[in-house]
């Protein structure tokens, strides 16, 4: 009895600690043949969310668990960034090439744009019945994929379901980690950083993205404070070259979006899927756990330490 009682806890402990942790990822393809391409999200859930400030987004939504690559960005448009090679960030991006890239993604894809150039190639606001949720006059109420915006960002990489971290590291890694986890400039922590790296090469950060603690300043869709065309966006994470203070949740500041500086580039938001993913594996029912604890621990203990 006092065996059988032993399983069972060790089956809920692995029920409750896998359904906790476990990212939700999704993988969405563009283009055709030799100009094909996937972008992987992992969603966030609107389920919790700060009282106040940064962070509050009470739906669900995915973001790129990867900025975009020079490679994809070169599907969309030639670009001639400062840092080449297929898996490095794109570099060298104006906001308004990364919200043409965001509406290409939208196009290709049978959806609405998600931002209003008109034919001249000037960027324009939208009305407030086209603005996504009556209220984002930057994004179009039916695009799937766009820049995300400051909230969507921040509870992206600061929000652990009850509160905003002060950084975006994981459980059980800490700010200063030597031997280059982060891609940041930490005072000799890491290795002197001359460019980005590729991305994904860092750690897996809070909620299953990469690179969102360093590597390069990413666009965030719409200003701070008042929505004009011209207005300056706020990038968010940092780039390579500078410091921990700026990797910090309540870190802020502008810039106009015409600029093309080397340490610029993007990752993608996307709506959440209307249906569940075909390639995550099914939740097993309550019943199908007590199958495997009789089928032995060992297996049990030998898939978890897998996991």
């Amino acid at each position: 009895m006092r065996i059988w009682s032993g399983l069972l806890a060790v089956v809920a402990s692995f029920w409750v600690g896998s359904s906790a942790s476990a990212a939700t990822i999704t993988t969405d393809s563009f283009g055709v043949g030799e100009s094909q391409f996937s972008i992987e999200f992992v969603t966030i859930s609107g389920a919790t969310n700060p009282t106040r400030g940064h962070g509050i987004v009470d739906h669900d939504y995915r973001i790129g668990v990867f900025e975009i690559t020079n490679v994809q960005f070169s599907k969309f448009a030639h670009n001639t960034p400062f840092f080449s090679g297929d898996s490095i960030p794109a570099n060298r991006v104006s906001w308004y090439e990364a919200a043409q890239f965001v509406n290409w993604l939208n196009t290709s894809t049978g959806h609405h744009v998600a931002y209003n150039f008109t034919s001249d190639g000037e960027f324009s606001l939208w009305s407030d019945s086209e603005a996504a949720g009556g209220t984002n006059l930057y994004r179009h109420k039916d695009a799937c994929y766009y820049l995300p915006t400051g909230d969507e960002w921040v509870k992206a990489a600061y929000w652990n379901g009850t509160s905003l971290q002060t950084h975006t590291t994981g459980a059980g890694y800490s700010l200063l980690q030597r031997g280059g986890r982060w891609g940041y400039c930490d005072n000799g922590h890491t290795a002197n950083r001359f460019g980005p790296s590729e991305v994904g090469s860092g750690g897996e950060e809070l909620n299953g993205t990469y690179d969102m603690m360093g590597n390069m300043w990413e666009w965030l869709e719409s200003p701070y404070a008042k929505q004009t065309p011209s207005s300056s966006r706020g990038p968010s994470d940092e780039a390579f070259s500078f410091s921990p203070a700026s990797l910090r949740s309540s870190f802020h500041f502008t810039i106009r979006p015409m600029c093309e500086y080397t340490v610029f580039g993007l990752r993608v938001a996307a709506s959440a899927p209307t249906s569940a993913p075909t390639d995550v594996p099914a939740v097993p029912e309550p019943a199908s756990l007590l199958i495997w604890a009789c089928g032995g621990l060992g297996a049990l203990l030998l898939r978890r330490r897998r996991e």
